[in-house]
């Protein structure tokens, strides 16, 4: 799949005239020329409409040879031309993307458009997809096979959550993100996905040896996923699909009656375990089917935990206890930092979040962390652990997503510095001169993927404002966003009595003088323009 072309062949095949109307597939799409932020290196893959490449990103505009080394990204470039009349799917996997956020499923930073080509920037995955896994190692121990499925499930478990259902589930829709034997793995392309719960889906669509039965009768639900798991559960165990024939017409039929068996040699070796979860996914009434939640909770999937596991918890859910937005802008700008780290930074972050997510649906709950802290000894009395939960904002409707979740149990000492801190605040300045301007705050935030209401958007403008006037320059960035100063135990454990104690001390402190900068603040104003209660309420 590697294939390196010069870079003067990339920029013979996309250009950029600003005159052309944007096609707008998508919010927050940019009309821009990509080149101006991305370096495209080489040619990794080709599809039916365009070619998938490796880039970097450019961090100084004026001078394009400047590159951010650590991140390498996949930019899929879609002709306009050649996809006019899949557009209508293009825009559907695009608007999944934006909202799509969990371990398991491909992430997507930003989408360029020119006259010629959609460019999606997507994480980079270099282990290749799961068939060609299969093919490169011949076979695949039961381990391998379970640790893979159990992933794919978590990861489809979160588009139902979403109300999102795939319909295309095979082998060639999963991503592994590099060689390494604990790869992760990502589902990807989401061009047959369909939202449901209004009403039925009726549209025939996915790859014949995956359908299930009730597809092709055109009225099915999300049950249709189950049983694509199953078919690829057998196959990555086989070899084999459970439903074969001489032609489409000789698999339909066999898919209709559910006719499979484990008659081939290759199953001597296979657990009853894994026959029977097989056996429970690939039924045909898809009302008996077995659901991922039950799947999750089969005994073929055996866990196994450790120290290292324990004293991982006790680090997260000190991170997660101590979090406080440091304001609005600090807010939108981590929510930027979280989508530049690699999957190696967040590795076992990414671990930890599957671990409390006891629902496994890709967000976490109060409840979840409630256990998380139990099962780690970590006492808190119900009253400060329902204040815990009110403080943090980012708890919206009772639970947080796998975004969320990094920005808050990051260890900010480690990631916050000079040098990242430099790298985000090129993306905000625009015209590399050196200050990000309050005019550009709303487009800039948007094209990076920061879904911000009005409301929200008031409130940061005002605390831009209240810092930095109408512009602010990277020392008064860098000021705002290394403020922080969680309030850590020096070792992992339950907090002390006396421990308990200072930190509210503290707390009262901090709310105390916040309080005071509040009415010194308000003092400063001209009498025509005193904060309303809202501003007020939120700067405390």
């Amino acid at each position: 799949m590697g294939i390196c072309n010069p870079k003067s062949t990339i920029k013979k095949i996309e250009t950029f005239a600003a005159a052309d109307p944007p096609m707008e597939l998508v919010s927050g799409c940019r009309f821009d020329n990509i080149h101006k932020y991305y370096n495209l290196i080489r040619v990794i893959g080709y599809g039916q409409f365009g070619t998938v490449r490796e880039a970097t990103k450019i961090i100084d505009t004026l001078n394009p040879t400047t590159q951010a080394e650590q991140v390498r990204y996949a930019i899929k470039s879609i002709s306009k031309e050649k996809a006019k009349g899949e557009l209508k799917f293009l825009k559907r996997e695009l608007e999944i993307l934006q909202i799509v956020d969990h371990p398991n499923v491909i992430k997507m930073f930003e989408v360029f458009e020119d006259t010629q080509f959609i460019h999606i920037v997507m994480e980079l995955c270099t282990g290749g997809d799961l068939f060609d896994h299969l093919i490169e190692k011949q076979s695949l121990t039961e381990q391998e096979v379970s640790n893979f499925i159990r992933k794919i499930i978590l990861g489809t478990k979160h588009l139902h959550s979403l109300k999102i259902c795939h319909r295309d589930l095979k082998p060639e829709n999963f991503m592994l993100t590099d060689k390494s034997p604990n790869a992760e793995l990502k589902i990807i392309d989401f061009g047959m996905s369909a939202q449901y719960g209004v009403g039925e889906m009726k549209t025939v669509a996915g790859t014949p040896y995956f359908l299930a039965p009730e597809v092709y009768s055109k009225k099915y639900g999300k049950e249709c996923d189950y049983w694509s798991i199953g078919v690829i559960m057998y196959f990555l165990l086989s070899g084999k699909y459970p439903f074969e024939g001489k032609s489409l017409a000789d698999v339909l039929i066999k898919t209709r009656k559910g006719e499979f068996n484990f008659m081939d040699v290759k199953w001597n070796n296979i657990s009853d375990d894994a026959k029977d979860l097989i056996s429970r996914l690939l039924v045909v009434d898809p009302d008996k089917r077995i659901n991922l939640k039950l799947a999750l909770n089969h005994k073929w999937f055996r866990s196994s935990s450790g120290q290292r596991e324990n004293s991982l918890c006790l680090d997260v859910l000190h991170s997660i206890i101590n979090y406080k937005a440091q304001g609005k802008l600090w807010k939108e700008t981590m929510k930027i930092f979280a989508k530049m780290l690699t999957e190696d930074q967040i590795k076992d972050l990414r671990e930890a979040f599957c671990r409390i997510d006891t629902h496994k649906n890709g967000f976490i709950t109060a409840a979840d962390i409630r256990e998380a802290m139990k099962s780690q000894n970590y006492q808190m009395a119900a009253g400060k652990f329902q204040k815990l939960i009110e403080s943090i904002d980012y708890i919206g409707q009772g639970k947080l997503n796998y975004e969320q979740f990094i920005m808050a149990a990051l260890d900010k000492k480690q990631f916050i510095n000079e040098e990242n801190m430099w790298n985000i605040f090129k993306l905000f300045d625009h015209d590399n001169d050196g200050n990000i301007r309050i005019n550009e705050l709303k487009r800039i935030l948007g094209e990076a993927g920061c879904c911000v209401s009005e409301l929200e958007y008031g409130e940061l403008i005002y605390e831009f404002k209240l810092k930095a006037g109408d512009e602010m320059s990277f020392e008064k960035f860098k000021e705002i966003m290394m403020c922080f100063s969680p309030e850590a135990t020096p070792e992992l454990g339950p907090p002390s009595r006396e421990e308990d104690e200072r930190r509210e001390r503290v707390a009262m402190r901090r709310l105390s003088q916040k309080r005071f900068s509040v009415r010194r603040s308000t003092n400063d104003m001209p009498e025509n323009r005193k904060p309303s209660e809202s501003e007020i309420n939120y700067l405390e």
